[in-house]
């Protein structure tokens, strides 16, 4: 199972749903599906920024920080510059596990559009 430790020693395990997809997408406005369509890379490859992993490990994490009292803001807060790499390789194991048929150079078939 993936996991990552915040700044304040809290083990997260990311877990990347349709719904946590589907979230991502309605905050990036870019579809997760086509990204991995047209690239045919790693998940991992397909975040462009700080801010999309950090959306795709909230949204992947939420229910966790739910149970735990833990809003947005602090576990954004609680993930600094060396948890990043490791928060990034956990979402990464989490995708993988979501779409295990996605690898670095495969084709992949996005769902079908509505």
């Amino acid at each position: 199972m993936a996991e990552f430790a915040d700044r304040t020693g809290r083990t997260w395990h990311p877990r990347v749903t349709t719904r946590v997809l589907m979230d991502f997408e309605q905050r990036t406005g870019t579809s997760f599906f086509d990204r991995v369509a047209r690239a045919q890379v790693e998940p991992t490859e397909l975040i462009r920024s700080m801010g999309e992993l950090m959306a795709l490990a909230w949204l992947a994490c939420r229910a966790e920080a739910a149970e735990r009292s833990v809003n947005e803001d602090m576990f954004v807060d609680a993930v600094g510059g060396g948890e990043l790499l490791a928060a990034s390789e956990a979402c990464g194991e989490a995708l993988r596990g979501y779409l295990p048929a996605v690898k670095k150079g495969q084709p992949s078939d996005p769902p079908p559009s509505r």
